[in-house]
């Protein structure tokens, strides 16, 4: 696992699962605006370098990984690219990035609005394809010692999961005795402690940060709230559908298709609600801003989206991009006269020689994150 922001919680979560990730930089946070999920950083990709020579397949995740990825990639090395969030960049820039979206072999895109930007970057139509992600504590039983009636929130605290949003709707709600649990951590921790204060609602809004185990904190909840303003594919919205939890989430790009990616019988279980009120069990919640929201209550099976069934599913993908490989006779066999030594570089920046046996030519870098 090569990464290339990494936080001290971030690698000790991998290590946990028997992962011992490489960095090419790490951290106790990661800035939420200059990172390289979403910066072209030549840096990046000439650190990667000699990282990816022995590979047999490399799959890269987000803007700043495929990008870098494929200036450094050799042409017989399959190439994979998964794209999580909706990419808010202006349609030149996003065209710019056609040189390295054409190198790569199978582009998963999360939600329609990462598949309209794989298109309009320029990945090859027959390449693209809909994806979505293991989710595991389908079978969770509730933690001991949690109020009741509850409602829970997963997420990033950043401005796109929109828990500002849901703050503001738990105080208009007319329901003293519910309580809320907002797991996660992120730049607005801070902010979001003084909303809830400044609400007098630290009796009954909690936010126990980032949880190794929210399932079970989501798990007999009365109600299960996913207020994006972006939105791709929830991944806690799913928990919530698998352990028999409602969902309220907002009408926003994919979100709307989660639940019926994955429900059993989603035709009669997905309710779209006009307007700005949702019902929720025997209150209501207003929604102080934000667009509309839809609700669905039958649980998913399990089975789906375990990560065995997942990985059966990406089987047949890897086996297709891994047969455009150039036979094992025709590489050469020797490193050293794969790719010459890396020249100097000036100011970290990556120079590429013309002899470089490279598919494609390197784009211009850009410049930080989309706008919010």
């Amino acid at each position: 696992m090569i990464v290339g922001d990494a936080t001290h919680d971030g690698v000790r979560l991998a290590q946990r699962h028997g992962v011992q990730p490489v960095a090419f930089r790490s951290g106790s946070d990661v800035h939420p605006l200059r990172n390289l999920q979403w910066q072209r950083s030549e840096r990046f990709a000439a650190w990667l370098t000699d990282k990816l020579d022995d590979a047999d397949l490399v799959h890269a995740h987000m803007i700043g990984a495929w990008w870098a990825v494929a200036q450094v990639i050799d042409a017989w090395i399959p190439f994979v690219a998964t794209e999580h969030n909706q990419v808010n960049w202006a349609t030149p820039r996003v065209k710019s990035l056609k040189p390295a979206a054409c190198r790569i072999d199978r582009f998963y895109a999360m939600g329609p609005a990462a598949h309209r930007f794989a298109v309009t970057a320029g990945a090859r139509p027959e390449v693209i394809r809909p994806a979505r992600s293991p989710v595991a504590g389908l079978r969770a039983t509730p933690r001991d010692g949690l109020r009741s009636p509850r409602l829970t929130f997963a997420g990033r605290f950043c401005r796109d999961k929109g828990p500002d949003v849901l703050v503001e709707a738990i105080c208009l709600l007319d329901c003293r005795q519910l309580t809320a649990y907002l797991l996660g951590d992120g730049p607005l921790c801070a902010p979001l402690a003084d909303q809830i204060q400044r609400r007098g609602m630290s009796a009954r809004v909690f936010m126990p940060g980032w949880v190794h185990a929210p399932w079970r904190y989501v798990a007999g909840s009365a109600v299960h709230v996913v207020p994006s303003r972006e939105e791709a594919w929830s991944q806690s919205a799913v928990l919530a559908l698998g352990l028999g939890v409602p969902v309220v989430g907002a009408r926003v790009d994919g979100l709307i298709d989660t639940p019926a990616q994955v429900l059993r019988d989603p035709g009669p279980e997905l309710r779209v609600v006009t307007g700005n009120r949702v019902a929720v069990h025997s209150g209501s919640m207003t929604c102080a801003s934000g667009p509309r929201a839809g609700v669905a209550t039958q649980p998913c099976e399990p089975a789906q989206l375990s990560p065995a069934r997942v990985s059966r599913a990406l089987r047949p993908a890897a086996r297709c991009v891994s047969s455009r490989a150039v036979s094992a006779d025709t590489r050469p066999a020797d490193r050293s006269t794969r790719r010459p030594a890396r020249p100097p570089t000036l100011r970290g920046c990556l120079r590429r020689p013309a002899s470089w046996p490279s598919p494609i030519a390197p784009a211009r870098a850009g410049a930080g994150p989309p706008p919010p």
